[in-house]
């Protein structure tokens, strides 16, 4: 059983920040109807990708401050985000 354990130890401690912050954008941006994927996090920038212009607008203009707060209650060191709309192809 003690094997089990130290297996499971190590599996949940390789959780990625870029994971964690998926989850933390599903939650924050999931209650205003907002869907956005994480790219990536370097260099305390967070970078997402929105379907549309006007949810970009809305995260860049209103949500911007909210969504860095609670990142960082998260224990993510994000100072800025970036976002882009996703390109049609």
């Amino acid at each position: 059983m003690e094997h089990i354990e130290k297996y499971l130890r190590r599996v949940l401690k390789r959780r990625r920040p870029r994971d964690i912050a998926q989850g933390i954008v599903n939650d924050f941006l999931g209650a205003q109807n907002i869907h956005a994927d994480v790219t990536s996090l370097r260099a305390q920038t967070l970078y997402l990708i929105v379907p549309t212009q006007q949810e970009r607008s809305l995260i860049e203009g209103f949500l911007k401050e909210r969504l860095l707060t609670t990142l960082r209650e998260g224990g993510l060191m994000v100072s800025g985000i970036k976002v882009r709309v996703r390109r049609k192809v």
